[in-house]
């Protein structure tokens, strides 16, 4: 009995080499899980190639490699893939984002496709853009967490929110200033610490506070001051008015955490900073059922020996 190698087991092997050179001009590394493999080739570890540095993040990525030929509807824009169901629903049980690398050896090309985690049931035949059809398409910027998918027979958990309560009124005015850019440098000539939980967009001042009487009256027309009902403009069908009210529900949050948390412009989050004098910190607050404290910022010092 003759034993054979298939062109697809070849194919497959070439595949994975050309997938390696572009993993590897991003600085990053791409590890081949080998035979036997059920529905992901192999994993690639994020890297910063400036520094080196790596922090176990991982992506998996099935590789698709062909000799030639033209993919479904393909033209000079774009083109449909394919899937296998069996793939789709083994990659939407991962716990690690998994991409599509569609290769053709004749015209060595590199089609990174989307996050398996985004495929739907009926998203069989996926379309990919030829402009987006780039390596860097691979890269991803990291977040705060790991996404796990939730276990199949459930689990209790209690999830740690902010209650929001809206107050009944909100405050509306004219503002001779376009922007609260504008507005900030005239508030701050009047007073050092101006209060900050307002907007001001296309003329337009919001607050749930009263103006008039206090610092921010040098920004608005007290005589246009309006105290509306806020489930009017809570829950607008214009994005740019549903942007605004979410920027005034920031402010506010920041007014009345002012002193306790301080906030992150790059992580986009509060959290508690370190005192001065005092590094660690344990802030006391009421659990479900009884008063509890947690440990809020602490010291870990490396052990010298």
């Amino acid at each position: 009995m003759t034993k054979t190698i298939t062109r697809q087991q070849i194919a497959g092997s070439q595949g994975e080499a050309f997938v390696r050179e572009p993993a590897h001009d991003m600085g990053f590394l791409f590890n081949p899980y080998g035979q036997p493999e059920a529905g992901i080739d192999g994993l690639l570890e994020l890297r910063n190639s400036v520094t080196g540095e790596v922090k176990g993040q991982l992506v998996g990525a099935q590789l698709k490699t062909r000799d030639e030929g033209a993919y479904t509807a393909e033209t000079d824009t774009a083109f449909e893939y394919l899937l296998d169901p069996r793939d789709v629903e083994y990659w939407r049980q991962s716990n690690l984002p998994v991409i599509i690398v569609l290769v053709q050896k004749r015209r060595c090309r590199h089609w990174p496709g989307y996050a398996a985690a985004s495929f739907r049931q009926s998203e069989r035949p996926f379309r990919q853009e030829r402009a987006r059809c780039h390596r860097r398409s691979m890269c991803f910027e990291g977040r705060w967490g790991v996404w796990f998918p939730p276990l199949q027979g459930g689990e209790p958990g209690h999830i740690n929110m902010v209650e929001l309560i809206l107050p009944e009124s909100i405050f509306v005015a004219a503002s001779p200033y376009k922007k609260g850019r504008q507005a900030l440098t005239e508030l701050l000539a009047a007073d050092a610490r101006p209060p900050y939980d307002w907007v001001i967009r296309g003329g337009q001042f919001l607050s749930f506070s009263d103006p008039r009487g206090g610092p921010l009256e040098v920004v608005i027309d007290a005589g246009s001051v309006e105290e509306i009902p806020t489930d009017e403009i809570a829950f607008p069908d214009d994005e740019a008015d549903e942007r605004n009210f979410i920027e005034i529900l920031h402010r506010t949050l920041g007014a009345q955490v002012d002193g306790l948390l301080s906030y992150s412009r790059d992580q986009k989050a509060f959290y508690f900073p370190a005192m001065p004098g005092i590094i660690d910190r344990i802030y006391h607050y009421v659990s479900l059922k009884q008063k509890t404290s947690a440990d809020v910022v602490k010291k870990y010092e490396k052990d010298a020996s």
